[in-house]
């Protein structure tokens, strides 16, 4: 097996290397399986599997009628600054 050093991230061998690239779900498997097997690997980076896709999907799930967050934000801002930053991007 391949030693990882502390600046290794999952998914260096699909989509960032010009590869298949897998759907959310099986990316977030895949970090989720090699975070239990590897429990002293240091996961520093992983901005990267967010996608706007991901960040949308997770959003709706949270019901319109919830209350407002820790930091007074609605669900509807949340969605509005959060998928803007994709945008902008």
């Amino acid at each position: 097996m391949k030693k990882q050093g502390p600046h290794s991230e999952v998914g260096n061998t699909s989509e960032h290397s010009g590869g298949f690239k897998q759907d959310p779900v099986s990316r977030r498997a895949a970090i989720a399986a090699r975070a239990r097997k590897n429990p002293k690997e240091q996961f520093n980076s992983l901005l990267h599997h967010l996608t706007y896709e991901l960040v949308e999907e997770c959003l709706n799930k949270i019901p319109k009628s919830s209350a407002v967050g820790i930091d007074g934000m609605t669900v509807e801002q949340a969605r509005e600054i959060s998928l803007g930053f994709f945008r902008q991007s």
